[in-house]
């Protein structure tokens, strides 16, 4: 069973996925089609432009370690929360 069928059966399917700060194609990463030979033709094409797998490289490099490190998505995750989480006032002293 993947992840993504454990997720369905426990969760339901989510209607959305929100990425955080996803890479931009051709700026921070490369995608591909998930159809037959698309990830062949996507390093293929990669390895062909060597200065502009460098270009890549070198971009993706700061997001990644800014947004994307352990505790990056940590302070992300905390910090979704907080902005969902009901706003509780602490009753004022004396009263009640």
């Amino acid at each position: 069973m993947t992840v993504d069928q454990v997720i369905a059966t426990c969760w339901g399917k989510p209607e959305h996925i929100e990425r955080c700060r996803p890479p931009i194609d051709g700026i921070h990463a490369i995608y591909y089609d998930g159809e037959a030979g698309e990830l062949t033709g996507a390093v293929k094409a990669a390895l062909a432009d060597r200065a502009r797998l460098r270009a890549i490289r070198a971009a993706a490099r700061p997001p990644v370690l800014v947004f994307h490190a352990p505790a990056a998505i940590a302070r992300h995750i905390v910090d979704a929360n907080m902005e969902m989480a009901p706003r509780v006032v602490p009753p004022r002293a004396g009263a009640g």
